[in-house]
Order: structure tokens, then C-alpha cells, then sequence
């Protein structure tokens, strides 16, 4: 099991926000850091982690972040929290880029084919449910496909 699929089972099982997962979701924005890894302690004058994990907020950062040009939607209902990220393939600063890297996805139909589509249930936990479909993009982009390219 790869460190992000250790991270997304975390997740996946997680009730509500943990400051202890947070912490490990802050490790994928890169540098520099607009806050430091730690849960509740400022350090070299930078605040702590912020709260991936209870902030819608926080969670479409760290998306921003770490997959830029990617888009998103979340839902709420009483039955459950959906979410799914996929390539921007119209974002006028990255669409180029994305069509390029993923040619023959770009034609098919993306929330399918890069298997982000998150329902979490209970509802509750919408940046839950969008901390997951992140997490299975960065698994997919970073995993072999089936006629062995990378696409990372």
C-alpha cells in the first residue's frame, strides 16, 4: 500500500476532522508553505496546519494546491456528501497542459474514467468527501494504466 492509499484509508475512516490527518494532508502542498506542519503550535511564524479535514475551505486550498487546474464539485444531501475531481481541460492557465498529459482521457467522459465520483456516508463531512476524490485523483496520476504508461 502506497503512503497515499495508507492516507486515504485514514480518511475513509475518519467520523470527523482529525488534526493528526491534517497534518499528513498539509505534506502534500508543496513549498513553500503558507502554514507549518504541526497541528496547533505556530513555528517559525507561520500558523499551524490548516483543518483539511473540517473545512470546506481548507480542503478546496489544498486542492488548488496540489492539483492546479483541476476542477471540482461537491454536494450535500441528508443521505450522504458526494464529490469528484477531475483535469480542467478548459482552465486557461493549465487546459493546455492537462489535454496534453492526458490525451485519451480528455475524450472520454473524466469523472468516470479517473474514478474520483466520492459518496460518503453518513453526511456531515463534505471536506471529507472532497479530501477523498483528491486523494484518488493523486492515486490514479501517480499509478501505472493498463497499457503500462505512467501518468505522472
Amino acid at each position: 500500500m502506497t503512503d497515499l492509499q495508507t492516507l486515504l484509508a485514514d480518511v475513509e475512516n475518519l467520523a470527523g476532522p482529525d488534526r493528526n490527518v491534517d497534518v499528513k494532508l498539509g505534506a502534500l502542498w508543496p513549498e513553500p508553505r503558507p502554514f507549518n506542519l504541526r497541528g496547533t503550535a505556530v513555528r517559525n511564524g507561520r500558523p499551524p496546519c490548516l483543518h483539511f479535514t473540517g473545512s470546506i475551505d481548507a480542503a478546496r486550498l489544498l486542492l488548488k494546491h496540489v492539483l492546479p487546474g483541476w476542477i471540482y464539485r461537491v454536494a450535500e444531501c441528508s443521505v450522504s456528501d458526494d464529490a469528484w475531481v477531475i483535469p480542467d481541460f478548459n482552465d486557461p492557465v493549465h487546459g493546455a497542459a492537462l489535454q496534453a498529459r492526458f490525451q485519451k482521457e480528455a475524450k472520454l467522459d473524466p469523472v468516470e474514467f479517473f474514478g474520483t465520483d466520492v459518496d460518503r456516508r453518513p453526511a456531515g463531512q463534505p471536506a471529507l468527501a472532497l479530501i477523498e476524490a483528491l486523494l484518488l485523483a493523486l492515486i490514479f496520476i501517480s499509478s501505472p494504466v493498463e497499457n503500462g504508461d505512467n501518468l505522472s
